[in-house]
């Protein structure tokens, strides 16, 4: 994958001093394997990458990071490199980044679901429809639905508020009116 950026391994003959840095620092960092060292090309730029964890790792610096640094920044920038390895923070990253777009998609598919019900007719949306016309018709079974505990006043109280407005449409539409508990007399 590096080679696709124009990366290119570093062998331990071309740059000797680079890697016994890179050994000393291993072992401090208790690292059992040495990670690859890649060079980016690109005189301008001074960067340094750590990819993988501590079974398997590669460190990419650019050209211009190692013309431009001293070899005690250098042996810095090692060291913090094998750090990201020894902590496996590629791994951690990658679990955040997914668990980022698990809720960035959670977050949108509300959103594109809320948008579609406000834009939907009323009577669209099947629980309002099915709400709308039980309060809207005088039913015999309206009580069992209105009553769910019987020592509900706050609901008692609403239903009947609608039982007796439907009770009034009734008569005025010449229907029999229903009762408090939804028997029609």
């Amino acid at each position: 994958m590096f080679r696709w950026f124009g990366a290119r391994l570093l062998l331990p003959a071309e740059l000797p001093e680079l890697f016994n840095t890179l050994i000393d620092v291993c072992n401090r960092a208790r690292l059992s394997r040495l990670p690859d060292i890649y060079c980016l090309p690109g005189t301008g730029d001074m960067n340094a990458y750590a990819l993988g964890g501590p079974e398997g790792a590669a460190i990419i610096l650019t050209e211009g990071l190692l013309r431009r640094m001293t070899r005690d920044e250098v042996a810095s920038i090692l060291a913090h490199e094998v750090a990201h390895i020894r902590n496996n923070d590629a791994w951690t990253m990658s679990w955040a980044a997914a668990l980022h777009r698990s809720i960035e998609w959670t977050s949108l598919t509300g959103l594109a679901l809320l948008r579609a019900t406000r834009r939907r007719a009323p009577d669209s949306r099947p629980l309002a429809a099915l709400l709308r016309r039980t309060v809207d018709r005088p039913v015999a079974s309206f009580g069992a639905v209105a009553y769910p505990r019987a020592g509900c006043g706050c609901y008692r109280a609403r239903i009947d508020r609608r039982l007796a407005s439907a009770n009034r449409d009734a008569r005025q539409a010449g229907t029999p009116p229903c009762g408090p508990v939804g028997d029609c007399m």
